[in-house]
């Protein structure tokens, strides 16, 4: 597997997966916190193509939400376990 380049192996590290929550913390472009928007498309394009058990990504800056997206028929409202949510 090639190594991720580091702003995307960051990204990674620096999200959270907290759908029940998500809805508290406001929303916000990537570009007005400071984050590109084609570095977090890259980031969830390399998971999907990697085919990575990923069901919820939701990235937090500065306390706002830039990034939220779902997948295999996960919903915002559902709980999950959660290991090792940051590094």
């Amino acid at each position: 597997m090639m190594p991720l380049p580091r702003p995307i192996l960051v990204l990674l590290f620096s999200v959270l997966v907290l759908p029940a929550q998500a809805n508290s913390f406001e929303r916000a472009t990537p570009e007005s916190q400071g984050v590109s928007s084609d570095g977090l498309r890259e980031m969830s394009e390399w998971v999907r193509s990697e085919e990575l058990d990923v069901r919820s990504l939701i990235v937090l800056r500065n306390g706002k939400r830039i990034l939220e997206w779902y997948a295999g028929g996960v919903t915002p409202d559902m709980n999950h376990n959660v290991f090792s949510v940051t590094k």
